[in-house]
């Protein structure tokens, strides 16, 4: 067949258009200068016009044509290459604005006129999917670098109303009750609702509908739904389209996102998964955001009883490099954190355990076997003035992630050590006491009885008979003597448990026997029934008092001293005062080894004690347990 001329190719597209309405493309014949000569059924379609309103009309003005550059350089490129494609953007007749892949292909060109045939594909859903995407992707991109909840909710309400053409966007958060829900963030309203405005979440509302539904509600008009009660503030901005999803959270929703329309709108699925899809991204970086939340504050909580905790805690890694070290360990060691930290924990250890310890690591690595791990031990420390100090050290393992740690609880025993070293010394003191008592006191006094016994034995046949019951009165009182002395004795080895009445009558034996051997004004006062049943525990507050007193008689020379034991609550109070000297609380007597064996029993009994005391202003000591 002959190829047609360029003037018999209008004919051929006349005469055969009604192949054109075959295609669901918008197909017309523009002529420049002139207007559209042929309009197919595609382009009724696509964008409402009748073929006779379209003919004679300019293509570019009856659809408001946005092209992509300037049309001269489409025009240039039709001239010089027969054809163009790209896209472009039109206005329907309804108002919709589309976009299209079009195509220009030259048919004619003569005498300065053109005529082309155009072809245009709606792609308008298809771009919008690829930009809904789009957005949404960056949307999650952001949400990552978002440093609270509110921006991202911001972030989520400004997307949804610029993309979808709503009036209004809304992020609203369920409270903890699910019963109503905050006005979190929004786009579109009239200031001060924002973070103030609360509705119910029933499903008398569509956002509370679709929260207790858990699925997307969509209303064309509010209107025509009766069983639907628009929360005051939206019937006041007039909405009647309305979207709601649910945004998930753990372990109940986190709240719901919504666009709203002033006007009756057909929302479309894709409307709903696009909501859906920014809910999703939403949903996820608030749980990412409430996940570091806790763990800060978690992490806060730990730094908190780290660094007030009294022991000093010191975190290796599996090299023995330190990682941590809390400010008990900064006094215990004398270093400052950061003149540790990075360096061979073994810097705080004297030797052989300085040389020692790289080993003990490696052995535990290899081998999983604990020499200290998990077992509490005492060890030698090292301070930064390298004066070595006794302490209990325990040590634990973990495993941070891919890497092993080192947890070790560091306790300064120093003042332990030197206070129990007292207690032995007090200890042998009070036994050589006693065993002088018993050489130089009770045993001559037994050793005079029994030469009485035999002095009256020889005796028996030469005296007359009044004058042995004389001599056996002097035996028997000095064989009372004896057991007032034995008991003496005893009361200093066990001032408690031997007697039936317990602590009160102990301390009241005490009070008798200072006031006698001392001539100090001595009260002991004791109200209510007090009833100590643990021994242990009597013979500690009966030593408790008894070192306050030797204290205040030795030191402070008194003139009145009281004693008082009282119910106070659920507990019992233990007091000592005195009205001597008294001493400066700051000062050297305060550290006295008197002062630390009472506050020594005191712990050991589980007590709460109070010293307090003024130079000239006498001194109270209160145990409370």
């Amino acid at each position: 067949m002959a190829k047609a001329a360029p003037n018999d190719w209008e004919d051929v597209l006349k005469n055969h258009a009604h192949f054109f309405d075959i295609s669901q493309d918008a197909i017309l014949l523009w002529r420049q200068p002139g207007g559209i000569e042929f309009w197919n059924k595609g382009a009724v379609e696509l964008y409402g016009y009748t073929e006779r309103e379209a003919r004679g009309r300019i293509s570019h003005n009856l659809l408001k044509t946005t092209p992509p550059v300037p049309w001269p350089e489409i025009e240039r490129r039709v001239r010089e290459q027969g054809s163009w494609q790209g896209q472009l953007r039109h206005v329907a007749r309804d108002g919709r604005i589309l976009t299209v892949a079009s195509r220009h292909q030259l048919i004619s060109s003569k005498k300065g006129m053109l005529l082309i045939l155009e072809s245009n594909r709606d792609v308008t859903d298809l771009e919008r999917r690829l930009r809904e995407q789009a957005l949404t992707a960056q949307f999650s991109i952001d949400a990552l670098g978002a440093s609270s909840i509110q921006i991202v909710c911001d972030d989520a309400a400004h997307i949804l109303r610029e993309h979808t053409g709503a009036d209004f966007s809304s992020v609203m958060e369920c409270n903890a009750d699910s019963k109503s829900m905050l006005f979190r963030s929004g786009i579109g309203w009239r200031p001060g609702l924002v973070g103030v405005m609360r509705i119910d979440a029933d499903d008398a509302t569509p956002k509370g509908r679709a929260l207790l539904l858990n699925h997307a509600i969509v209303i064309e008009d509010v209107r025509n739904d009766r069983s639907l009660l628009l929360p005051k503030f939206m019937r006041e901005h007039g909405v009647i389209s309305t979207i709601a999803v649910v945004i998930p959270g753990h372990p109940r929703p986190f709240g719901v996102l919504g666009i709203d329309s002033k006007s009756p709108r057909a929302f479309t699925a894709d409307n709903v998964n696009f909501l859906e899809s920014i809910a999703n991204v939403l949903a996820a970086a608030i749980s990412r955001l409430k996940f570091e939340d806790d763990l800060r504050d978690t992490g806060a909580r730990l730094r908190g009883i780290v660094d007030t905790a009294v022991d000093g805690i010191i975190t290796i890694d599996e090299k023995g490099i330190v990682e941590t070290m809390n400010p008990s360990a900064e006094r215990i060691f004398g270093y400052s954190a950061n003149e540790v930290i990075g360096r061979n924990v073994s810097m705080l250890m004297p030797e052989p355990f300085h040389s020692e310890h790289d080993g003990y690591l490696e052995h535990y690595r290899k081998t999983g076997e604990r020499r200290i791990i998990g077992i509490g031990r005492e060890v030698r420390g090292r301070r930064k003035d390298g004066t070595e100090f006794p302490m209990d050290l325990a040590v634990s393992a973990a495993s941070v992630g891919q890497r092993r740690i080192f947890t070790g609880l560091v306790r300064d025993i120093t003042q332990r050590r030197l206070l129990e070293q007292e207690i032995l010394e007090i200890s042998d003191h009070e036994q050589r006491r006693i065993g002088s008592d018993l050489h130089d006191d009770l045993c001559q006094r037994l050793a005079g009885i029994r030469f009485s016994c035999d002095a009256l034995r020889n005796s028996l046949t030469k005296i007359p008979p009044e004058g042995v019951e004389e001599r056996v009165e002097k035996i028997g009182a000095r064989v009372s003597d004896a057991i007032d002395r034995t008991r003496m004795l005893a009361r200093g080895l066990s001032p408690v448990a031997l007697e039936s009445n317990g602590l009160v009558s102990a301390l009241q034996e005490l009070a008798d026997g200072v006031k006698e051997l001392f001539g100090v004004d001595y009260t002991f006062e004791s109200k209510g029934k007090i009833v100590v049943e643990d021994p242990m525990t009597a013979t500690h507050l009966y030593r408790i008092t008894q070192e306050a007193i030797n204290n205040a008689l030795k030191h402070g020379r008194p003139s009145r001293l009281l004693v008082s034991l009282k119910k106070v609550g659920d507990k019992v109070s233990l007091t000592i005062d005195d009205n001597g000297s008294g001493f400066s609380i700051d000062g050297s007597q305060s550290q006295g080894m008197g002062l630390r064996t009472i506050a020594y029993r005191a712990d050991l009994i589980g007590a709460d004690l109070q010293v307090k005391s003024k130079p000239g202003r006498g001194t109270r000591i209160i145990c409370v347990f």
